[in-house]
C-alpha cells in the first residue's frame, strides 16, 4: 500500500471535512471543526524533520485553503438586510479565521509539544 504524502494526507483530510459540512455550517460549528482540523493537521506536520516556523506555515495554508473550500457551507449570522455583505465579509473572515489558528498552533503546541 502506497504511503500518502503530507499534501496527500493534507487534502484528505479537507475533503473528509468538506463531507461533515456537505449539509452546511453555522459559523460554531465551522470553529468546532477549525480546532479539529489545526489539531489533526500539526500531527500530520509534525514528522517533518523542518523548523517549527516552516511547519506553521504549512498548517496555516491548510486552514487557508480549508476556508476556500468550505466557504459555500459556512452560514455567516447576518440580518437578512445585511445578506449583500457576506462577499465582502468572507476575505476578512478569511484574514481572522487564519490568524485565529495561528494562535490555536501556539497554544495547541504548547499544550502538546513542550513539558
Amino acid at each position: 500500500m502506497p504511503t500518502l504524502t503530507i499534501d496527500q494526507q493534507i487534502q484528505a483530510l479537507i475533503a473528509s471535512f468538506k463531507v461533515k459540512a456537505a449539509d452546511g455550517l453555522t459559523f460554531d460549528e465551522f470553529l468546532q471543526l477549525l480546532d479539529e482540523f489545526t489539531a489533526t493537521t500539526m500531527d500530520i506536520v509534525a514528522v517533518l524533520s523542518v523548523p517549527g516556523e516552516e511547519k506553521k506555515a504549512m498548517v496555516l495554508a491548510a486552514v487557508g485553503t480549508l476556508f476556500d473550500t468550505l466557504v459555500p457551507a459556512i452560514t455567516l449570522p447576518l440580518p437578512f438586510y445585511l445578506a449583500w455583505l457576506a462577499p465582502i465579509l468572507r476575505p476578512i473572515l478569511r484574514y481572522v479565521v487564519v490568524a485565529v489558528a495561528s494562535a490555536l498552533i501556539e497554544q495547541l503546541y504548547t499544550a502538546k509539544f513542550k513539558p
